[in-house]
């Protein structure tokens, strides 16, 4: 099962399309990966095109040159823009470009850390920022480059039915950047407001099923103690059966092990908000591992979930920003804003 939220939706009144369904028989996968040195199994995801790899906290392992034993792939497939054989430089996540047997081309991320290693999620200080394409429009993401990045956001369903993004970079006025989310007018009466978010994981824009566009979080087999981060927000008032309501932000990570069908919440660290921050302050969360009956309702494993043992490590971090909490229901006010810069996780 992978993790499902909306804070967006594209109306399907406005778009009509077919949903492209991958076959396994011609999909070009990594089926096996393995590393001299490892301190455990690789693990490998193929709903996300991503291999991870673990490696012993030996001084002496140089993931410049690292030795792979083992690469295998789906059968007729191919790799098409390096040569394996030669592969030894994982200082940085690798692009692999996998050909399968129906010539469609698959791009594989590898990552390798030693264990133990204390990780920061790359481009997390929202410095850094690309152009990407959505049909005839263009809006900007977290990272170089589409193929290397692990951030996304609702942009592309937002283009659909508007003329700009709302999830975007500022100048904080010193040449540094920083992340800005808005929540905006949608298409009422169908879809009231769009709710800006930024979070780790990808987006792929699915119009028959709207809510499994995003899929939240990316491979991750660190103990963080916690996460800070610099943040602004400006909650606007909006009408709820007949009442005035201040919006409200939510800033959260969560720890997960993922094993095929089952996911389990490792740890919890979750901030939910309506109150006014207009200048630049930092928040310090503690992540919680395993169960923890005093966290909200809303910040409870969803259904079919469960809690992981308190000592699990790990394999996905999800981390998620946005504007309005409870936008995936059409509840925010127009024009909140939340601006987050130099996310980093702690230990």
């Amino acid at each position: 099962m992978r993790k499902r939220l909306a804070y967006w939706l594209v109306p399907l009144l406005l778009v009509q399309c077919t949903e492209e369904k991958y076959s396994p028989d011609y999909v070009g996968r990594i089926t096996a990966m393995e590393v001299e040195g490892e301190a455990s199994p690789t693990l490998i995801d193929d709903n996300e095109f991503f291999v991870s790899i673990t490696l012993n906290n030996d001084p002496q392992i140089d993931l410049s040159d690292l030795t792979v034993t083992r690469l295998e792939f789906s059968e007729g497939a191919k790799v098409i823009n390096l040569d394996p054989d030669t592969l030894k430089n994982f200082s940085k996540p690798v692009t692999m470009q996998v050909q399968g047997t129906d010539e469609f081309v698959f791009d594989w991320t590898i990552t390798a850390q030693k264990d133990g290693a204390q990780l920061q999620i790359p481009y997390s200080d929202l410095n850094t920022w690309y152009e990407q394409q959505s049909g005839s429009k263009t809006f900007l993401n977290v990272g170089e480059n589409a193929e290397t990045t692990v951030w996304a956001s609702g942009n592309e369903g937002v283009l659909v039915y508007n003329d700009e993004a709302n999830t975007y970079p500022l100048n904080i006025g010193d040449g540094t950047l920083f992340a800005r989310m808005e929540t905006v007018r949608a298409v009422p009466p169908i879809a009231p407001i769009a709710g800006g978010s930024l979070f780790v994981g990808t987006f792929k824009l699915n119009i028959l099923d709207p809510a499994s566009s995003p899929q939240f979080g990316t491979p991750f087999r660190s103990r963080p103690k916690g996460f800070e981060v610099e943040y602004r927000y400006k909650p606007e008032i909006y009408r709820k059966s007949g009442e005035d309501v201040v919006d409200e932000c939510d800033i959260y990570v969560l720890l997960e092990k993922r094993m095929e069908d089952e996911v389990q919440r490792v740890a919890t660290a979750w901030f939910r908000s309506n109150l006014a921050q207009p200048d630049w302050t930092t928040l310090d969360m503690t992540l919680v591992y395993g169960e923890d009956p005093s966290l909200p309702s809303y910040a409870q494993p969803k259904k079919g979930q469960t809690f992981a043992p308190a000592d699990a490590t790990p394999t996905h971090i999800v981390i998620v920003f946005a504007s309005s909490a409870g936008a995936d229901v059409f509840d925010g006010g127009i024009g909140s804003t939340l601006d987050i810069n130099n996310f980093k996780l702690n230990y």
